[in-house]
C-alpha cells in the first residue's frame, strides 16, 4: 500500500491510495489494483495538524504572557513607591533594572521554542535569588499581612544553572504560595544541603489541595486557582528538569502546601 498524487482530466491534482493485492486465474498470477481516492482524510489531517499548531502556539503565548506579567507588576509597583518617594530609593531603581532584564530574557526564551539552543549555566547562589525574590513581593505580602520566614543552613549555597531562570520559578512558587494564604499567615521558606544535592522547601498555611490534584499539577492548563492557566507550574517544572531536579508536592486540605525542589549543588 502507498500514497500517491494523480492528476485528474481536467488538471485537478489529488492524492490516493494505491493498493495491490496479487489473484491466480488459469496459472496465472494477476496483481489487482485498488484506488481510493483519500483526499477528503489528507484535507482532514492537515486541518487536524493546523489545530495542533495553533493550540501549542496559544499555549507558548499563554505561558510568555503568564511569566511577564509577574516582573510587570513588581515594576508597577516599584513606579507607585517611587512617586511616593522623594529621595528615590537606589534599591528601586536596581530591582526595576533586574525586572526589566528579567523581562527580556523571557521574551528571549521565546525565540527557543522555534530554534533550541545550549542553555550557558553558571555558578548560582541561591540565597541570594530568594531574598531577590522575597523582596520583589514586599509590597503584596505587606497587604497581606503575610509573613515569610527563610531560613538557610549556610550563608550561601550554589547551583550550576541560569539564575534568571530559578528566579522566575521561586518567584511562581512563592507567589501561589502567597495566593493561597489567607491574612496573617506565613510562608516558610528553606534551604538545605543533603548528600550533594540542594533541598529548597517553601510551605504555605493556605487552604491545601486534592490529592487527586496533585498528580495534575504541573501540566498545562490546570490549575486550582479560579482564574489561572496552570501555566506558570508547568514552566516552573520544566525548567526544574532541565537543570536535573525534581519536583515534590505534599498537601492537606485545611493544613498547606509545600513544594520541595531537589537540584544538584554546585561541584567547583
Amino acid at each position: 500500500m502507498m500514497e500517491q498524487k494523480m492528476i485528474r482530466a481536467d488538471g485537478e491534482v489529488f492524492d490516493v491510495e494505491i493498493m495491490a493485492s496479487p489473484y491466480f486465474l488459469n496459472d496465472n498470477i494477476y496483481a489487482l489494483i485498488h484506488i481510493h481516492d483519500i483526499k477528503e482524510r489528507k484535507e482532514a489531517e492537515k486541518l487536524l495538524i493546523q489545530s495542533e499548531k495553533l493550540s501549542m502556539l496559544g499555549e507558548i503565548s499563554a505561558g510568555i504572557v503568564h511569566e511577564i506579567r509577574n516582573p510587570l507588576t513588581s515594576l508597577k509597583g516599584f513606579i507607585q513607591l517611587m512617586k511616593l518617594d522623594d529621595n528615590r530609593n537606589p534599591k528601586y531603581i536596581k530591582i526595576m533594572e533586574d525586572e526589566l532584564e528579567r523581562v527580556q530574557t523571557i521574551a528571549n526564551d521565546l525565540l527557543k521554542y522555534s530554534k533550541p539552543q545550549d542553555e550557558i549555566y553558571s555558578e548560582v547562589n541561591l540565597v541570594s535569588v530568594i531574598d531577590d525574590v522575597i523582596f520583589l513581593l514586599e509590597t503584596e505580602l505587606f497587604k497581606k499581612q503575610v509573613q515569610v520566614e527563610f531560613t538557610h543552613e549556610l550563608p550561601s549555597v550554589f547551583v550550576n544553572g541560569s539564575e534568571s531562570q530559578l528566579k522566575q520559578v521561586l518567584l511562581n512558587l512563592l507567589k501561589n504560595a502567597l495566593d493561597a494564604s489567607q491574612e496573617n499567615k506565613k510562608i516558610f521558606i528553606s534551604v538545605d544541603t543533603h548528600n550533594g544535592n540542594v533541598l529548597i522547601k517553601i510551605k504555605d498555611q493556605g487552604y491545601g489541595i486534592q490529592k487527586e490534584e496533585i498528580e495534575k499539577m504541573g501540566t498545562s492548563f490546570f490549575t486550582t486557582k479560579e482564574k489561572g492557566t496552570g501555566l506558570g507550574l508547568m514552566v516552573s517544572y520544566n525548567i526544574i528538569k532541565n537543570h536535573k531536579g525534581i519536583v515534590e508536592v505534599k498537601s492537606e486540605v485545611g493544613i498547606g502546601t509545600t513544594f520541595f525542589i531537589t537540584i544538584p549543588a554546585f561541584v567547583k
